[in-house]
């Protein structure tokens, strides 16, 4: 079973070896969504869209809740430590 804490989740990963049988968990999905253009990249194409996540997955039942997670999907949000670089100008 996937767990978000990822240090938890590699343990029993390890812990389980190579005999498991995977069953998915449909209750659970990560959906990646990206922009494709920048702001100010595109004079039109660079726009904010809005996504009505109900009318996407309604076929498959009601939302229940939502976690941003870091661009790979293993860390919750509040999570993720941001990286500063020194730059010379």
């Amino acid at each position: 079973m996937y767990d978000s804490n990822h240090e938890k989740h590699q343990q029993e990963i390890k812990d389980r070896g190579t005999n498991f049988t995977f069953i998915p968990n449909l209750e659970r999905i990560l959906l990646r969504l990206h922009h494709m253009y920048a702001v100010g990249e595109h004079p039109t194409l660079s726009n904010s869209v809005t996504v009505n996540l109900n009318d996407i997955f309604s076929p498959m039942g009601n939302i229940i809740s939502l976690q941003e997670r870091s661009l790979t999907g293993i860390w919750a949000q509040e999570d993720v430590q941001r990286w500063t670089w020194a730059t010379h100008q």
